[in-house]
């Protein structure tokens, strides 16, 4: 085993964002596997875990950074952010198991040796749950142990090869997902960002040129916040061609509820206030280039106020 300042371990894991706190751990099982001259502590299937955990982590992660940016409140979203909370728990266990199973092995050894000053592996349980205190305190017992009993024993370089990997690995996902955005893609193509946004007025048409970059599947929205009375009617007609092609030709009612995302209702009295996002229906562009689009608004003499009413694709 190694001698390390327990005070710098601590620091150096939260300065590297805990790429050093997991060269940490497995040089630790490394070390009390090669003191053991057995694997005490399974060595592979513990590297498998962590990084097939680490891995679908960080691709779900930015993968919900993106449905959150492009405010995909879909189906795939709440999978995702179960998935990615479950895994985010089950890394956290999965640490604090390998801690213990670290204690353990070490107040062994103390045992063995009649070690005056024990290590308490249900303390440095509690350690870790505040703060990862515990890195200190384990540390700590470890290079007291080597100062009474043990000299200190040279490592493989596995450990910094597993910590580097998983920072590069971190870095290329991260460096792809930002690529995706500047492109105007989700990361993998999930989503795209927005091609044009209007603020919509009331009983006007809107006639604009809308520019596709990329041909492909896109998204019409609505993004609403008004107050009306009850039993109020609206509509949205739309309209998108290019020469004598016409990819869409709709009316809606923009708060229909199967339209739905997301909406907010206050009542008072038989006013409400509301915000609502709803998708309209997608298009299919098979040819980049500029697209013609009209859009006319319409409420009934039961709308209040209109706070927000915006037109968006993406």
């Amino acid at each position: 085993m190694k001698k390390r300042n327990p005070g710098l371990v601590f620091l150096f894991t939260f300065l590297s964002g805990g790429v050093y706190f997991i060269y940490w751990i497995f040089s630790l099982v490394e070390e009390i596997n090669y003191y053991r001259k057995q694997e005490v502590i399974k060595y592979k299937p513990l590297i498998i875990k962590f990084l097939v955990v680490f891995f679908a982590y960080m691709v779900l992660f930015f993968l919900l950074f993106d449905l959150i940016r492009l405010e995909e409140w879909s189906i795939l979203f709440f999978i995702s952010f179960i998935t990615c909370f479950a895994l985010a728990i089950y890394w956290f266990v999965l640490i604090i198991g390998t801690i213990r199973k670290i204690g353990k092995e070490v107040k062994k050894i103390q045992d063995e040796k009649n070690a005056n000053d024990k290590i308490s592996v249900d303390l440095l349980t509690v350690l870790m749950l505040v703060d990862f205190v515990g890195i200190v305190y384990l540390q700590y017992y470890i290079n007291k142990l080597i100062d009474e009993h043990e000299k200190p024993v040279k490592i493989s370089r596995k450990p910094l090869i597993i910590s580097l990997v998983m920072l590069v690995s971190v870095l290329i996902i991260f460096s792809v997902n930002m690529v995706s955005f500047f492109k105007g893609l989700g990361i993998f193509g999930v989503g795209r960002q927005e091609v044009i946004r209007f603020d919509l007025e009331l009983n006007k048409t809107i006639d604009e040129a809308v520019y596709f970059e990329s041909p492909g599947e896109y998204q019409l929205w609505i993004d609403l916040d008004l107050k009306y009375t009850s039993e109020m009617l609206n509509r949205i007609d739309v309209e998108i061609r290019r020469d004598d092609m016409l990819f869409l030709n709709k009316q809606y009612s923009p708060l229909n509820p199967s339209l739905k995302m997301f909406s907010s209702e206050v009542a008072v009295g038989n006013k409400i206030n509301q915000k609502f996002l709803g998708r309209l229906d997608k298009i299919q562009i098979k040819d980049a280039g500029t697209y013609e689009l009209m859009i006319m608004a319409a409420f009934d003499d039961q709308l209040i106020e209109l706070r927000k009413y915006q037109f968006y694709i993406k």
